[in-house]
C-alpha cells in the first residue's frame, strides 16, 4: 500500500512537470494545449489506476479524483472530458464490484473541476487558495458518498478506515496542484501578454498608419500638413480636387498665395496666436482662390503638434468645402434680405395678433398712420385702441380668416391728426401653438388715395355722363374709344356710329391741313390744344365748336390716349359777330367806330414804320351841322350824316380808313404816303365832298368841314391816342382860323407846351416832396456894423441835378397857380425859421419875395393872417414882404390896399428892384412901403458908369424926400460899399458882405461879422 502511495505521488510530480511543459509550449495554441493536457492528465490517471491501493477484492482506491478535478480547473472542459473518458474506459476494463462507482467518481471529479473553472471565470476575479481547497473537499465528499454504493458493505468499510485520508490530504493535494499550475500559467500568460502587447503595439502602429493614410487619402474633406511657415508638407486628394491643383503643384505653393486677400488678415491673427501659445487650435470661414480663379468657400479647422522643446513641429489643417452651403446661405440671406426689403417697401401697416385682437408685433415705416405709437399698443387689444367701427372690421376679418384661412377686402375709416383715412384689411393665420395660441398676420393698407380716386372717378363718371359738353376719348391714332351723350346731342352721331372711327370724320373742310397739323404738333409737344374748330354734324350742318384736347400720359410720359371736350358755340359765335360789329362799327353810318379806329391806327403805324412811309390822321368836324340838326330834327341830321360819310369815304383810296367818333366828328387814316405833301390833294377832295349840298326832297342843305391833320412817324415816340389828340388840336385850330379848311399839327410847338407842362408837374412834385430849401443873405448897416435882417432866397435841392438857382424854375411857374402855393410855402418856412432863431437867442427880421400873381389874390391878406397865426412867437414886424415895382404898378389900387392892410398887422413892405420900372412919384406916394431896394444892376456898374451913379444918387435922394429907407443890392466889393456910404446909403447886401447861406450857418455869421474898416472911416 505504501509502495502504491509513493507511485501515485511520483505520478503527480511527473504530471506537474509534463503539464508545465505542455502549457509553456502550447500557450499560443489553446486547442492543442487542451488536447495534450487531456491526454497527459488522462495518462497520469491511468497510471494511478494501474497502481491503486487495493482496499478489498474488487475495491480500488487511487488519486484519480484529484487529477481529474485539477484538469477541469487547469485545462477546461475539453481536456477534462478527454481525461475522464480515458479513466472511465480503463476502469471499465479493470472491472470489479467497484467499477461503476469508480467510473462515476472519475466523471464527477472532472465535471466539478470544469464547473468550478466556469464559476470563477464568471466572477471575473482570480480564485484564492481556499477556493481550490474547497474544491478538493467537495470532490472528496462526492467520492465518499460514491463509496456508499459499493456492494457487500465494502464501501462503508473503506469510508470507516480512509475518510480522514480523503478529507485531510486529498483537498490539500488538489489546492497545491491548482496553485502550481496557476502560477506557471500566469507567468506564461504574462509573457504571452507581453509578447501580445508588443505585437499589438506593432500591429496597432501599422494599423494606425494604414488607417491614417486611408483616412487622410480617402477623406471627403481637404486635409493638409503644413510647416509653421505655412508651407505645404502633405495634402490629400480631396484638397487638391477642391483647389484644382495636383499634389506637386499644391506643395510648391504657400498657404498665403492661395488665400483670398480679404481673408488673409483674420487667418494670420489666429495663426500667430496659436504660434505664441495663446490658443491650441482655431476654426474660421475662409475663401481660397481656385486654380481657375473662382472662389472656394471653406470652413477651416487648424491644430498643431509641438516638439519636446515646445515649438510647433507641424500644423494640421482640415478644409471643408462649404461653397454649396455658403451659396445656400447667401441665397437664404438674399431671400431674407429680399423679404425684409419687401416688408420695408410695403406701404402697409403689418401686425401680428391673436384671435382676440391683441397685438404682439408690428412692422411699418408709416407710423404717421397709427392711432397711437407702437410702444403704447404692443400687448394691447385693438378694442382698447380703435373706435368701434374699426374694431368691428378687424374682429370680423380675424373671424373670417379663422374659418376660411384668409380674409381680405374689409375696410374701415379712422380719423387721424392729418385727417380722415381709409384702410383695407387682409388677414391670414400664422400658426397654432398650444402655448401661445392661434396667431394672425393682419395687413392694414392705406387706401385713402384709392377711395378718393374712386370718388373722383364716380364724380368724373357723373360729369362724363351728365355734362352738356361733348366728350370723346381716342387712342393715340385718333380712333374713337368712347363718347358721352352730349357728343351725340351735338353731332347727331350715336355711339355705334363713331366707336372705332377716326375723329376726322367730323371735319367740315373749312380748315386746311396746316391747321390740323399745327393742332397735332401742339398735342405732341405741349400735351394739350385748345381753340375753335369748324365741324360737320351728321345731318350736314356745319357748326363751330370750342374744343380742348388733352393728352393722357403714363408715368414715363408716353401718350396713351387723348380726351377731347367740346361745346357747340355756333349761336354764340353768331351773336358774338353781331356784338363785335356793334362794338366796332357805328350803328348809323356803318363806319368803324372809335374802338376799331384805335386798332386801325395802331396797325397803320406799324405798317408805316415797316414800309418807311408816312401816315396821316385826319380829324374832321362838320361846320354848321348842329344848327341843321336842331332846326330840322334828328331824322334830317342822321340822313345828312349818312350821306356825307359815304361821300367823304368815296374820296379816299383803297386801304384808307374812315371812322365816325360820334356826333358830327369823323377820322380818316391815310396810309402809304410818300411824304406829307402827298395827302394835300386828298384833303382838298375831302373838303369839297363835305361842302356839297345834300338834297332831301325839296330841301337842300349844305355844311362845310374843318380838318386837323397830323403825321406819323414823328421825332418822338407816339401812340394812337396821341395822334388822335394831335389831329383834334389841329382841327380846333382850323375852326378858329375860319372853318372850311385844314390845319396841320405843329409838333414843335406842342413839344414846347408839353415840356412846360412836364416842368410844372415836376415842380409840383418837388414842392410836395420837400425838395425846396431857403438860403438866407444877410442885410447890414455898413457904417454901424449891425445886421438888420436877411432876405430869404429859394433853392431847389434836386435829387439828380443838385442845388438849382431860382432862375431855373421860377419863370416856369410865373402866372401859374403853383406860384401862389410856392410863395406861401416860402413865407411859412421863413416864419418857422425865425421861430427857431429866436429860440436860439437870435432875433433877425426876414424879408421874402412876393410874386405878382400871389399879391393880386383877392384873399391875400386873409391867407397871410393864417400863416402869421401859425407862428405866434414871431412878431409880424419881423416879416418884410418884397414886391417888384412892376407887380405893384399892375393894379395900383389893389396893391396899395393890401400894403395898408398888412401894415395894420405890423407887416412891412419893401419895393424891390426900384428904378427898373416907371418909378413914378405919384405911385411912390400912394404905395406906403417902408423900404426901397436899389436894383443891383445900378450898383454893380456905379463905379464905371456915371449914369448908373446918377441914378443911384437920384433914388437915394428920392427916398430921403419921401422919408423911405433905402438899401442897395449887389454890393460885391469894399469900393461899392464905400461909394454907397459916401452917397448916404448905409444899408446894403451882396456877395461883398455875404453870400446866401443855409439857415444853420446864419447865427455863427451874425456873431462874428465885422464891417470893413474903410466903411467906418469913409462915412460922412
Amino acid at each position: 500500500m505504501i509502495l502504491a502511495l509513493i507511485n501515485n505521488i511520483a505520478f503527480l510530480v511527473a504530471l506537474v512537470a509534463a503539464g508545465q511543459i505542455v502549457i509553456s509550449r502550447f500557450h499560443k495554441n489553446p486547442l492543442n494545449r487542451q488536447l495534450l493536457l487531456g491526454l497527459l492528465f488522462g495518462g497520469v490517471t491511468l497510471l494511478g489506476i494501474a497502481n491503486p491501493l487495493n482496499f478489498s477484492p474488487g475495491v480500488i482506491f487511487d488519486g484519480r479524483s484529484i487529477v481529474l478535478s485539477v484538469v477541469g480547473v487547469v485545462g477546461g472542459g475539453t481536456a477534462a472530458l478527454i481525461a475522464a473518458v480515458m479513466a472511465a474506459l480503463y476502469r471499465y476494463h479493470l472491472g470489479g464490484v467497484g467499477m461503476p462507482v469508480g467510473i462515476a467518481v472519475a466523471l464527477a471529479s472532472a465535471l466539478l473541476g470544469v464547473l468550478a473553472r466556469q464559476w470563477w471565470l464568471r466572477q471575473r476575479s482570480p480564485p484564492q487558495p481556499m477556493h481550490y481547497w474547497a474544491l478538493g473537499v467537495v470532490v472528496q465528499l462526492m467520492q465518499l458518498a460514491a463509496f456508499t454504493q459499493v456492494p457487500n458493505q465494502a464501501g462503508y468499510a473503506f469510508i470507516a478506515q480512509a475518510w480522514w485520508l480523503l478529507l485531510l490530504f486529498y483537498p490539500l493535494a488538489t489546492m497545491l496542484l491548482c496553485l502550481i499550475f496557476r502560477n506557471h500559467e500566469q507567468q506564461l500568460i504574462d509573457l504571452h501578454a507581453l509578447s501580445c502587447a508588443q505585437a499589438a503595439v506593432t500591429a496597432a502602429e501599422t494599423a494606425s498608419r494604414e488607417r491614417f493614410h486611408a483616412y487622410f487619402d480617402h477623406s471627403i474633406v481637404g486635409l493638409a500638413i503644413t510647416s509653421p511657415e505655412k508651407g505645404w508638407i502633405e495634402v490629400n486628394e480631396a484638397l487638391c480636387a477642391m483647389l484644382g491643383y495636383t499634389r506637386d503643384e499644391l506643395t510648391h505653393t504657400t498657404w498665403t498665395e492661395l488665400t483670398y486677400p480679404e481673408d488673409l488678415a483674420p487667418d494670420l491673427v489666429q495663426f500667430n496666436r496659436m504660434l505664441t501659445g495663446d490658443i491650441n487650435s482655431y476654426t474660421l470661414d475662409k475663401r481660397f482662390i481656385h486654380k481657375d480663379g473662382h472662389l472656394v468657400y471653406t470652413r477651416l479647422a487648424i491644430s498643431h503638434v509641438r516638439k519636446a522643446d515646445g515649438n510647433i513641429d507641424y500644423v494640421v489643417a482640415m478644409v471643408d468645402d462649404i461653397s454649396e452651403r455658403k451659396k445656400a446661405q447667401m441665397a437664404s440671406d438674399a431671400v431674407r434680405r429680399q423679404l425684409q426689403a419687401t416688408l420695408d417697401a410695403l406701404p402697409d401697416l403689418l401686425f401680428e395678433m391673436d384671435a382676440e385682437g391683441r397685438i404682439f408685433n408690428y412692422h411699418s415705416h408709416r407710423n404717421h398712420l397709427l392711432a397711437v405709437p407702437p410702444e403704447v399698443f404692443i400687448g394691447k387689444r385693438v378694442a382698447d385702441l380703435l373706435p368701434p367701427d374699426a374694431v368691428s372690421a378687424c374682429q370680423q376679418a380675424i373671424d373670417e380668416a379663422t374659418q376660411k384661412g384668409f380674409s381680405t377686402g374689409l375696410t374701415y375709416q379712422l380719423a387721424l391728426q392729418q385727417g380722415l383715412f381709409w384702410f383695407e384689411l387682409s388677414v391670414a393665420p400664422l400658426h397654432a401653438d398650444a402655448q401661445v395660441g392661434q396667431r394672425f398676420i393682419m395687413i392694414c393698407r392705406d387706401i385713402t388715395d384709392r377711395m378718393r380716386a374712386n370718388e373722383s372717378l364716380r364724380q368724373a363718371a357723373s360729369v362724363f355722363s351728365h355734362t352738356r359738353e361733348g366728350i370723346a376719348i381716342t387712342d393715340v391714332d385718333g380712333a374713337i374709344l368712347n363718347i358721352n351723350q352730349a357728343f351725340t346731342c351735338i353731332t347727331g352721331y350715336s355711339r355705334e356710329d363713331v366707336i372705332g372711327q377716326k375723329l376726322h370724320m367730323l371735319n367740315s373742310g373749312r380748315q386746311d391741313t396746316g391747321f390740323y397739323q399745327a393742332m397735332w404738333d401742339d398735342l405732341a409737344h405741349q400735351g394739350h390744344w385748345s381753340g375753335e374748330i369748324w365741324n360737320r354734324r351728321k345731318d350736314g350742318e356745319v357748326i363751330v365748336e370750342r374744343l380742348t384736347i388733352s393728352a393722357v400720359r403714363d408715368q414715363q410720359g408716353t401718350t396713351q390716349q387723348y380726351v377731347g371736350l367740346f361745346s357747340d358755340i355756333t349761336d354764340i359765335k353768331a351773336h358774338q359777330s353781331q356784338l363785335e360789329h356793334i362794338a366796332h362799327f357805328d350803328a348809323l353810318t356803318n363806319l368803324p367806330n372809335r374802338v376799331l379806329l384805335a386798332e386801325c391806327v395802331q396797325q397803320a403805324m406799324g405798317r408805316a414804320v415797316r414800309h418807311q412811309q408816312q401816315l396821316a390822321v385826319i380829324y374832321l368836324d362838320l361846320d354848321g351841322f348842329k344848327v341843321i340838326n336842331d332846326q330840322y330834327g334828328h331824322g334830317v341830321g342822321d340822313h345828312m350824316l349818312i350821306t356825307l360819310a359815304h361821300r367823304i369815304k368815296d374820296t379816299l383810296r383803297a386801304g384808307d380808313t374812315m371812322a365816325r367818333l360820334g356826333g358830327d366828328e369823323f377820322v380818316a387814316v391815310l396810309i402809304d404816303l410818300e411824304d406829307t405833301s402827298a395827302c394835300l390833294p386828298l384833303l382838298k377832295q375831302v373838303l369839297a365832298a363835305a361842302a356839297l349840298p345834300v338834297q332831301m326832297g325839296d330841301l337842300s342843305l349844305q355844311v362845310s368841314a374843318s380838318l386837323g391833320v397830323t403825321f406819323y412817324p414823328q421825332a418822338h415816340d407816339m401812340d394812337a391816342d396821341q395822334l388822335l389828340r394831335q389831329a383834334d388840336q389841329a382841327m380846333y385850330q382850323a375852326k378858329v382860323a375860319g372853318k372850311n379848311r385844314y390845319c396841320i399839327f405843329d409838333a414843335a410847338q406842342d413839344s414846347s407846351i408839353r415840356d412846360h407842362h412836364e416842368s410844372l408837374e415836376r415842380i409840383r412834385l418837388a414842392l410836395e416832396s420837400g425838395e425846396f430849401v431857403l438860403y438866407y443873405q444877410p442885410k447890414v448897416n455898413m457904417h454901424s456894423g449891425k445886421v438888420i435882417g436877411a432876405e430869404a432866397l429859394i433853392r431847389w435841392q434836386h435829387p439828380d441835378k443838385g442845388l438849382l438857382a431860382p432862375a431855373t424854375f421860377l419863370p416856369v411857374i410865373e402866372n401859374h397857380p403853383l406860384a401862389v402855393k410856392m410863395g406861401e410855402w416860402v413865407t411859412d418856412t421863413a416864419m418857422h425859421q425865425m421861430e427857431l432863431w429866436q429860440a436860439a437867442g437870435l432875433v433877425l427880421p426876414v424879408s421874402v419875395n412876393i410874386g405878382a400873381r400871389q399879391l393880386q389874390q383877392g384873399d391875400f391878406v386873409e391867407r397871410l393872417q393864417v400863416i402869421l397865426a401859425k407862428h405866434p412867437q414871431v412878431h409880424p414886424s419881423c416879416l418884410e414882404l418884397e414886391v417888384l415895382e412892376t407887380s405893384a404898378l399892375s393894379d395900383m389900387g389893389q396893391v396899395s390896399q393890401v400894403i395898408d392892410d398888412c401894415a395894420k398887422m405890423g407887416v412891412k413892405f419893401a419895393l424891390d428892384d426900384f428904378g427898373t420900372g416907371y418909378s413914378s412919384l405919384t405911385y411912390l406916394k400912394r404905395l406906403h412901403v417902408g423900404m426901397l431896394k436899389i436894383d443891383q444892376s445900378f450898383v454893380r456898374d456905379m463905379l464905371e458908369d456915371p449914369e448908373d451913379l446918377a441914378i443911384l444918387e437920384g433914388v437915394i435922394g428920392l427916398a430921403a424926400a419921401f422919408k423911405r429907407e433905402v438899401i442897395a443890392e449887389g454890393v460885391e466889393t469894399v469900393a461899392h460899399g464905400t461909394a454907397l456910404l459916401q452917397l448916404g446909403c448905409q444899408l446894403a447886401q451882396g456877395y461883398g458882405i455875404a453870400r446866401p447861406m443855409p439857415a444853420d450857418k446864419m447865427p455863427a455869421w451874425v456873431a462874428t461879422w465885422q464891417p470893413h474898416v474903410a466903411w467906418g472911416a469913409g462915412h460922412k
